[in-house]
């Protein structure tokens, strides 16, 4: 039988010092009771690794939220992060009689398949891949069968900070006026990072376990992309198209990068009307990101 959900709970962030993290916060603090972990910054729990959150930290937790990963460094760092953390926060959890656990994991465990929904196997093809699944199924083993555990799997998340790729893409496409795309186009799906709260708020609130797949409603062409830029910049962005073939170079420079831009990949998510389209949050998030930076044309 499943167990009843929370409409106000008792919440553990771990990793809120992140930009996922502090959104998070921000939005779940409005209806829930959010104790915050963090290697920085102003949270209730310092800690210098997560593998080491204290026991206390747990107290009179009902849900514990692990928004901690890393997509960088060595094959040991990214085991260490997305693996050991992942089983270490599950042990606890377990121990101090935690009901649910709500892990943020990646897309990034379904490898390069281009349309993804809830019957698509996990092939990663890349070691962050790898050690994302590892960390699932990690936390599900440690946590048992007394945890609810929900994992978490978006694509590319976007607002919230300006490193992503995405805002790479957007300020490149603002400064030089042009972008060069794949003959056919690119289409892949996002995740607005104002659209996470909401989610988690289902799986509280119906205790839902399993896998979630999360993303934007609607899907998003370079093309289109540019034709967003181009009207909060007030310039024409130009998009030349070319045989993929030229594009090759890039693919052996990061194969990651070339994927994350050239390669078409669209969710069809488990919640169908969560927050903002695509389109939406994309208008805001370029017209937010181009204001910060403060371009001129």
């Amino acid at each position: 039988m499943q167990q009843r959900g929370w409409s106000m709970a008792n919440l553990l962030l771990i990793g809120a010092t992140s930009s996922l993290g502090a959104r998070l916060c921000a939005d779940l603090a409005t209806r829930h009771s959010v104790r915050t972990v963090g290697r920085r910054g102003n949270v209730n729990v310092l800690v210098k690794d997560y593998r080491t959150v204290p026991a206390s930290a747990f107290d009179q937790i009902d849900v514990l939220v692990n928004c901690v990963g890393t997509h960088a460094g060595s094959v040991d760092t990214l085991h260490q992060v997305n693996v050991e953390v992942p089983r270490e926060l599950a042990r606890q959890a377990r121990a101090a009689g935690v009901g649910q656990i709500v892990h943020f994991s990646s897309l990034k465990v379904y490898g390069y398949e281009e349309r993804i929904d809830e019957t698509t196997k996990p092939r990663p093809n890349t070691e962050y891949g790898h050690s994302k699944l590892r960390g699932e199924n990690a936390l599900v083993e440690e946590a048992g069968p007394e945890i609810t555990v929900s994992i978490v799997r978006p694509p590319a998340i976007y607002g919230g900070g300006s490193g992503s790729n995405i805002a790479r893409l957007v300020r490149f496409m603002a400064r030089r006026g042009f972008f060069v795309a794949p003959y056919g186009d690119v289409r892949r799906s996002f995740a607005n990072i104002e659209n996470m709260a909401p989610v988690v708020e289902q799986l509280i609130a119906a205790r839902s376990p399993g896998v979630t797949l999360v993303a934007d409603r609607g899907e998003m062409t370079l093309a289109g992309l540019a034709r967003l830029v181009q009207k909060i910049a007030r310039r024409r962005i130009r998009v030349y198209c070319v045989p993929r073939q030229f594009l090759l170079p890039l693919r052996i420079l990061s194969r990651s990068l070339y994927n994350s831009l050239f390669e078409s990949q669209i969710v069809t998510p488990t919640f169908q009307n969560v927050g903002k389209s695509l389109e939406d949050g994309l208008l805001e998030f370029v017209r937010s990101l181009l204001q910060e930076q403060e371009l001129k044309f």
